[in-house]
């Protein structure tokens, strides 16, 4: 037989069927004691679309239950349940059996929620909106058992923006998988960290989705076990301009007067669009002005600062060169769910530029920004510098007293001291 892979529909629409290429789908046991897998004898041209099988041979696992098949063993790859709808592409399907572990009844460890059973597609429960008040009251926590995932999915009535997922209020952390109506896995970002009023907070998002139905699996980073609460939030796919427009260069910057009585709603009102704002920062002698560049919006933004020069203001958090260095916090205020803080040092009189853009142009929507000011004397440096290192570290001696100054906010001081300890001493 030859194969004409850069044809193969249009052989096929013609009737010249034994000159397409044909491809199979394949049901792996994956570590079943007993059972036997499902067989599809059928052969598939690309585009054809094929009906996943469910366990019609009763395979089965000591101390798991079935949960399921996807394209990787492990299941990192596209999940299927009984019944999902597989559209061919042009290769061989395999599909691995994927196993839950059981849990003791009996046992004092953590157990199961109100929600289970939730571990397939078609178990899923809806996925909670963001509270309207505070989180930790409206919130209901999940918990994920040795194994478990967790389903929920969402209908969109019309196009969305961005879409964001939260997990929070737990003590684990998440991995926080999206995929359409056919189990294609939707791309997407992930933020995660520590915050001491919020636990662990992982944010999943991703953009630019069509109506329809959606699936979440929540599992549990690195194996763990524990509590979380879910949430999530969307924006509308194609807000208008907002009357700032255009302000997509330096030329036209928005200015932006300090203080929170002159903040302002801007929209990014594409993936691409770009805000740019003008800023005077007035330095007296001898002081240091700190700016705080300040967002709420239902998404993380970055941004970058330049001098009426041209060249770029690092952060303060960050003097390796890179551009400009996030920090998030979830805020839960009417401004927005999400609080991006940026922090620069200004030493002279100047206009100063902002660029803002939406976190790695993954969203549209609407945010509110802000400027603050914050003025402190300006400090020289000492005698003792360099002393930033501990290979540069200050000798310093019993009974001594030395003056030193902390010159810039990220300014370190290091210091060796050498203590004898006699026989018998502490």
């Amino acid at each position: 037989m030859v194969g004409l892979s850069g044809c193969p529909e249009l052989l096929c629409d013609i009737g010249i069927a034994d000159l397409c290429e044909t491809y199979t789908v394949t049901y792996t046991a994956n570590g079943a004691d007993s059972g036997n897998v499902p067989v599809d004898g059928a052969e598939y041209q690309e585009g054809d679309t094929v009906t996943v099988q469910g366990n019609t041979g009763g395979l089965s696992r000591s101390g798991y239950s079935f949960a399921g098949w996807n394209t990787a063993a492990n299941g990192d790859g596209t999940s299927y349940s009984d019944g999902s709808i597989i559209r061919m592409a042009a290769v061989n399907v395999v599909l691995y059996a994927q196993w839950s572990a059981d849990v003791d009844e009996d046992s004092d460890e953590v157990e199961d929620d109100r929600y289970e059973p939730d571990n397939s597609r078609e178990q899923a429960r809806p996925l909670p909106p963001m509270p309207t008040g505070n989180p930790e009251q409206d919130a209901e926590p999940h918990t994920l058992t040795p194994g478990d995932q967790d389903w929920y999915f969402v209908d969109f009535d019309a196009p969305i923006g961005s879409f964001y997922i939260y997990t929070l209020l737990g003590d684990i952390a998440t991995e926080i998988h999206v995929e359409d109506a056919s189990g294609e896995p939707l791309p997407a970002e992930r933020e995660d960290w520590y915050d001491e009023e919020y636990g662990h907070v992982t944010i999943n998002y991703t953009w630019a989705l069509d109506a329809g139905r959606y699936f979440v699996r929540i599992t549990a980073k690195d194996a763990q076990v524990g509590s979380y609460s879910i949430m999530m939030q969307f924006a509308d796919a194609t807000p208008e301009e907002d009357d700032y427009e255009p302000d997509n260069g330096r030329d036209d910057a928005t200015y932006l007067d300090h203080g929170s009585d002159n903040s302002q709603w801007h929209n990014f009102h594409d993936y691409d669009d770009f805000d740019w704002y003008n800023i005077f920062v007035e330095v007296g002698d001898g002081e240091i002005a700190t700016v705080e560049i300040e967002t709420y919006a239902e998404f993380a933004t970055e941004m970058w600062l330049y001098d009426s020069h041209g060249n770029e203001i690092y952060p303060i958090e960050n003097r390796s060169g890179k551009s400009s260095e996030k920090h998030l916090q979830l805020a839960f205020s009417e401004q927005g769910s999400i609080r991006t803080l940026h922090k620069f040092e200004i030493e002279e009189n100047d206009s100063y530029y902002v660029e803002m853009r939406s976190q790695g142009e993954c969203c549209v929507g609407e945010y509110q920004i802000s400027a603050f000011y914050y003025w402190s004397p300006s400090v020289g440096y000492d005698d003792y510098e360099p002393d930033d290192s501990m290979d540069d570290a200050t000798d310093l001696y019993n009974g001594e007293t030395q003056y030193h100054a902390l010159h810039e906010n990220w300014d370190e001081d290091w210091y060796k001291i050498w203590v004898e300890i006699g026989g018998g001493e502490t």
